[in-house]
């Protein structure tokens, strides 16, 4: 997920000094430092971070920031150029100052959730994915799916199948939603579990065009766990006639 567009830079009074690209032999006696204002700062940040010049980019935006300490959106920047160098402690704090200061910014809760998974914070991850969710309709499928991981990393199926219950309440019509839930509901694998993933595979063979020929094959295999031969080969019909 991409953070939102960042607002132009606030004026810095401030200048930070630079090192400048080694020059000729002949000149190294001169090799002073260059200064450069906030603005600059930012954008020679942002041009390294392109570069991949990951080290130099967080070293950058630390200059920048230590001028306008209260910038979010280069405390974002430096937290993203921290995760790249994976320094996940510092980018969790940054990001963190980030959302106490705009609690409704939802890429950057994101974020901090992926950065809280992978640091084995769940139960933190849990609440930063639930916030990006209910902050963001056009990325929560991308939160649910995460959301549901960290059900699984706990051993939690029952979790993870309540997540996309609750995906499903949100949004019947999401072809990924019945087919997650599905899926989710053949792992836990109770009689009534197997009856509602046939239900919820159906709806999503009503919704979706594109991936048939995988929702078929899943189902059929669900119909053979259930000893309904009949049924599992009609389904590896239905996937046979949509190709490959």
């Amino acid at each position: 997920m991409k953070d939102a567009p960042a607002p132009a830079p606030k004026k810095g009074k401030g200048k930070a000094a630079v090192k400048p690209a080694p020059k000729p032999a002949a000149n190294d006696s001169e090799d002073d430092e260059v200064e450069m204002d906030f603005e600059e700062l930012v954008a020679a940040g942002a041009a390294l971070q392109k570069l991949g010049a990951v080290d130099a980019a967080a070293e950058t935006f630390a200059k920048a920031l230590a001028m306008q300490p209260e910038d979010v959106d280069v405390m974002s920047s430096l937290a993203h150029a921290y995760e790249a160098c994976d320094e996940k402690t510092k980018a969790i704090a940054l990001h963190e100052k980030v959302v106490t200061r705009v609690p409704t910014n939802a890429p950057t809760w994101f974020a901090l959730g992926a950065l809280y998974q992978d640091v084995e914070k769940l139960e933190k991850a849990i609440s930063a994915f639930r916030k990006v969710i209910a902050l963001d309709d056009a990325n929560a499928s991308v939160a649910f799916a995460a959301l549901a991981n960290c059900y699984g990393e706990q051993g939690d199926i029952d979790g993870a199948v309540g997540v996309f219950e609750s995906a499903v309440a949100k949004d019947p019509s999401n072809a990924k939603y019945q087919y997650n839930l599905a899926t989710m509901l053949v792992a836990r694998g109770t009689k009534a579990d197997q009856k509602k993933a046939i239900t919820a595979y159906e709806a999503a063979l009503a919704l979706e065009t594109n991936r048939q020929r995988d929702i078929y094959d899943d189902l059929a295999a669900l119909y053979d766990s259930m000893g309904d031969k009949a049924k599992a080969a009609h389904a590896r019909e239905m996937m046979a006639k949509r190709g490959r």
